[in-house]
């Protein structure tokens, strides 16, 4: 989970049949990763909410960020954009990532190339 800076985060309050409603959303949690190492994308799915007694709890719609080859980058709201430095080595990383994972599980053997 990432804790968001006071930069980043966000408060709203809504009013409905004059009582108000303040809500916070200070923490992003990666709920959902979709790896297409070949291709060089990635679709990863962020929730949005606070921390509450010390349990996550989403106060916002879920977004959607997909990441192209080239390190581009751009949420389903369009709000968030971007390029990703280093993008191609990170890519690597994780490949190397989850081929050591494979291999530690003891299911097969061999050595990552």
């Amino acid at each position: 989970m990432i804790t968001l800076s006071p930069a980043s985060i966000t408060t709203t309050t809504a009013v409905f049949n004059e009582v108000s409603t303040v809500t916070t959303t200070d923490t992003l949690r990666v709920s959902y990763v979709e790896l297409n190492l070949p291709a060089g994308s990635v679709v990863a799915m962020l929730d949005r909410g606070t921390m509450v007694d010390g349990v996550f709890t989403p106060n916002q719609p879920r977004l959607r960020v997909d990441v192209a080859a080239d390190g581009t980058f751009r949420s389903n709201d369009g709000v968030w954009s971007g390029t990703l430095p280093n993008w191609s080595t990170a890519l690597t990383a994780l490949a190397s990532l989850f081929d050591g994972l494979l291999l530690s599980s003891g299911l097969v053997t061999g050595t990552a190339v």
